[in-house]
């Protein structure tokens, strides 16, 4: 009887250890990250970069403990029976992990995990560009008290402004928006197109629609639309090739044309002008919200990710576009080289 009460007292003083060296007495927070693309996505990496540094940062501050384990999908590189196949073993995964939180990047992670075990775990997301309050008309049987969003939107007002107090008015009534074909298109670039009508219609902009396949079929329509013409890229990926290379397709076949894209980093390879949400933010966002709920503090099922300008000067200069480029009015950020051809617009 003395021996087992010998050995109960040991174990005890183990797991007090323990728990005392993994975070200040507490359990460690486990953490199951969920991300639509791959490990070097332009959407997803910023997000996951942004979420973890903030969470390291209070980690050391507050003296706790996380324990991660990501997950990535990869869903635009793999067929949809492949990812239903991923999707299920997934599931078991979290299972057995017993997480605490589940963070999703990206609507296809949100929509394919996160929505289905909102009933079992705090369901939290970024990077989500159908607005909540669709998700909910079309899954209204999920747990919302239990999901927490930053929710990413084109909102092109920004930019009319700008381009309305910087160029010649007329701009606006040569509009064109380049789309994928129907059988194609995946569910992100539906989502944005859907976003971008809405926001043209509302501003009561003239626009056209053309529909873009392959590069060929871009070679052709750039023929048809006129030089300087705004031309509003909802194509994300030609089929066999990566979303880097379509975009640099569509670059060096639109170079007369004012592209506008929603990544900063289209900028970079030849774009004229992006709006973007800051994709590192939102990463920071979420991390806010977790840091709350972790507190048992009150906090906000949804917010907007910060949204931002970015400006290819030298894509601007080449094109005779100089308007756009008054420092003081719409410059407050600089780009990571130093020869400054790109410039924030916040």
């Amino acid at each position: 009887m003395k021996r087992k009460l010998i050995i109960f007292v040991i174990i005890c003083c183990i797991l007090l250890m323990w728990t005392s060296y993994i975070g200040g007495g507490r359990l460690p927070i486990r953490i199951y990250i969920i991300a639509s693309y791959s490990t070097t996505n332009i959407c997803s990496r910023p997000q996951i970069e942004g979420f973890l540094n903030k969470l390291g940062k209070y980690e050391k501050m507050a003296d706790i403990h996380y324990i991660i384990r990501i997950n990535y999908l990869n869903c635009r590189k793999i067929s949809a029976e492949e990812l239903n196949m991923e999707i299920k073993l997934l599931q078991i995964n979290i299972s057995k992990f017993h997480p605490d939180y589940i963070v999703c990047f990206d609507d296809v992670a949100f929509e394919s995990v996160g929505l289905r075990l909102a009933n079992i775990y705090p369901v939290l997301a970024s990077g989500i560009n159908m607005p909540l309050q669709q998700y909910k008309k079309k899954y209204p049987n999920a747990n919302y008290d239990n999901i927490y969003v930053v929710e990413e939107h084109i909102r092109l007002n920004k930019l009319f402004k700008m381009l309305r107090e910087s160029l010649y008015p007329d701009l606006l009534y040569k509009v064109y928006v380049a789309r994928s074909a129907a059988r194609i298109r995946n569910k992100t670039e539906s989502i944005v197109l859907t976003q971008l009508i809405e926001e043209l219609n509302e501003e009561k902009i003239q626009y056209q629609i053309v529909t873009v396949s392959d590069v060929q079929q871009l070679k052709n329509i750039n023929n048809q639309i006129p030089k300087g013409a705004l031309v509003l890229i909802a194509i994300l990926q030609f089929p066999g090739m990566s979303a880097e290379e379509t975009i640099k397709q569509i670059s060096s076949n639109l170079r007369k044309q004012i592209l506008v894209g929603f990544n900063p980093y289209f900028c970079k390879i030849g774009f004229s002008i992006c709006t973007s949400v800051s994709f590192y933010e939102m990463g920071e966002l979420l991390a806010d919200f977790l840091i709350k709920l972790s507190k048992n503090e009150v906090s906000k099922h949804n917010v907007r990710g910060p949204v931002y300008i970015v400006i290819n000067v030298q894509q601007l200069n080449r094109l005779g576009l100089t308007q756009l480029l008054d420092k003081n009015k719409y410059i407050n950020g600089i780009s990571p080289n130093t020869e400054r051809d790109t410039f924030l617009y916040e």
